[in-house]
């Protein structure tokens, strides 16, 4: 197991790109309070966000276990070979960002069910010019893969503090309403592509597209199912939130800003350990030390727990401060932090099993059993759809959090019981 050097690193690293997020959402807030605009830019900014966490999950996913159990500790080696991955992840980038982008007035009825005419017109266009920006951030977030494969982390998560902090400057000091946090975030996506090619270009990390189809394709079906997984959890959030633009003007706002301290705190802890016990936990499963990866799991399993409890008892009683400290200036007034910190703590019910099923899910990357990643994916949509189904009616925005908190407890005890079963089954069959 690594030392605790990277850990520091990366936590000093996480840090800073959540107190940027968290700028960028007080600058929102601050601006715009829970108004049309607020409501247009933080249901906008979910679809790239939805699209980056989609491929930089489902491709680190698939990729590092793959490069560990061939005997690496960095990226694919081979000028051709390693040129005609890189051909088509920027492809594949490019059309999904794109698609986004244009079908966006598709979508957005179903999205942002609650919108007026021009309010969804609005964040159509919005939506265009994330998703362009986007490609960038989608190469660059291949890139960060690239470095941590090679077991370099802390400058690469670093990068993702430009987005939000260049968002929040622009919202604070262009008077353009939505448009100001939106031309801030891409042009954070730009910087933060030419940051992360000077780091690849250090680490001497050729990323230059070829043609033809690499030789590796057994490793597209763990990466297709990742991404599929991901795109179903990420839906789910996306379904939630259409089920709270239904419940009127602010809604969307409201969950959004609830969900920042939730994001923050488990932000942390899966960008602190994610990627470092990723590559552990493939080392392990690749060598067959099962004994040794039994024991680690239970372990870091039994922490993430119990601080994901603390956390969340933390938040059901300081719900009201924490919101009053972070978002209660300008536009923001003291009955939106009431509203806000309601739904908070019970967003915080999500901790201890977001954060511990987050780690089983890491250990099922590593035995290469990303489809049942897919199961799980699909148990918690459903989950979702159907207790939203039965308690926004009667519990409004409020069921909507109670909904959310609740796929994140189905999806641990899935992926912990999936996990089991393979787990015995590479023991009993001295799988090495």
């Amino acid at each position: 197991m690594r030392g605790y050097r990277v850990y520091f690193g990366l936590g000093s690293a996480t840090v800073v790109v959540a107190l940027c997020g968290l700028f960028r959402e007080q600058a929102v807030a601050y601006r715009f309070g829970t108004r049309d605009a607020a409501d247009v830019f933080i249901a906008a900014i979910q679809i790239p966000a939805l699209l980056l966490n989609v491929f930089s999950s489902s491709l680190g996913a698939g990729l590092v276990p793959f490069l560990v159990a061939r005997g690496m500790g960095g990226p694919l080696d081979g000028d051709i070979e390693t040129g005609r991955i890189h051909a088509i992840v920027y492809a594949v980038v490019a059309i999904v960002f794109i698609a986004g982008g244009l079908a966006a007035s598709l979508y957005v009825p179903f999205i942002a069910p609650g919108f007026s005419v021009a309010k969804a017109k609005l964040l159509s266009d919005v939506l265009l010019v994330l998703c362009l920006s986007g490609i960038l951030a989608g190469v660059g977030a291949y890139w960060v893969i690239l470095l941590q494969a090679g077991n370099r982390f802390s400058r690469p998560a670093l990068t993702a503090a430009l987005p939000p902090a260049l968002a929040a400057a622009f919202c604070l000091v262009c008077d353009w309403g939505t448009w100001a946090p939106v031309v801030g975030t891409a042009a954070g996506f730009a910087l933060q592509t030419v940051v992360l090619y000077l780091l690849v270009r250090s680490a001497q990390i050729g990323v230059a597209p070829r043609r033809g189809l690499p030789a590796h394709l057994p490793l597209a079906s763990q990466v297709t199912s990742a991404a599929a997984a991901t795109g179903l959890m990420s839906g789910a959030t996306v379904i939630a939130n259409a089920w709270a633009a239904s419940l009127g003007a602010g809604s969307v706002a409201t969950l959004g800003f609830a969900n920042v301290a939730i994001t923050a705190v488990v932000g942390f802890g899966l960008k602190v350990v994610g990627g470092p016990l990723l590559n552990d936990y493939s080392q392990l499963a690749a060598a067959g030390d099962w004994p040794r990866f039994i024991e680690a799991l239970r372990r870091h399993v039994s922490v993430a727990w119990s601080a994901g409890c603390a956390v969340a008892v933390a938040m059901f009683f300081l719900a009201e401060p924490i919101v009053g400290v972070l978002f209660q200036r300008g536009s923001f007034a003291p009955e939106q932090t009431a509203e806000v910190a309601g739904i908070l703590f019970l967003l915080a019910m999500q901790l201890p099993w977001h954060v511990a099923g987050a780690l089983v899910t890491r250990a099922l990357s590593a035995c290469q059993a990303n489809t049942v990643l897919l199961e799980a994916a699909a148990i918690n949509l459903a989950v979702c759809v159907a207790l939203c189904w039965f308690l926004v009616d009667a519990r409004g925005l409020k069921g909507v959090a109670i909904a959310v908190s609740g796929m994140y407890c189905a999806s641990f005890v899935y992926c912990v019981f999936r996990l089991r079963g393979i787990v015995r089954k590479a023991v009993g069959n001295g799988r090495s």
